[in-house]
């Protein structure tokens, strides 16, 4: 991660490594526990130079710069059915 704008992330990959837009993002740490935490950003925009911007899909909290992202190559994706209606206002 190169800048932090929350809920805003600005990430730099190699161009080897470079997601495509609208693609789920992964970074994943040990808390103070020791547990694994993992946040999900979605890929935006392409900003030029290897930089992507994203949007975290919950809290930055404990994110630090140079942190790893990992591209899991899969959009975001949301449960849809009777379950799920009227859940969101």
């Amino acid at each position: 991660m190169l800048k932090l704008l929350v809920p805003l992330l600005i990430s730099i990959f190699k161009t080897d490594t470079f997601p495509k837009s609208i693609i789920r993002l992964k970074f994943q740490e040990k808390n103070v526990e020791g547990i694994d935490e993992v946040l999900i950003v979605e890929a935006q925009q392409h900003l030029g130079e290897n930089r992507v911007r994203t949007v975290a899909m919950d809290s930055t909290d404990g994110l630090v710069r140079g942190m790893a992202a990992f591209d899991t190559g899969e959009p975001i994706m949301v449960p849809v059915g009777p379950q799920t209606f009227r859940q969101i206002d």
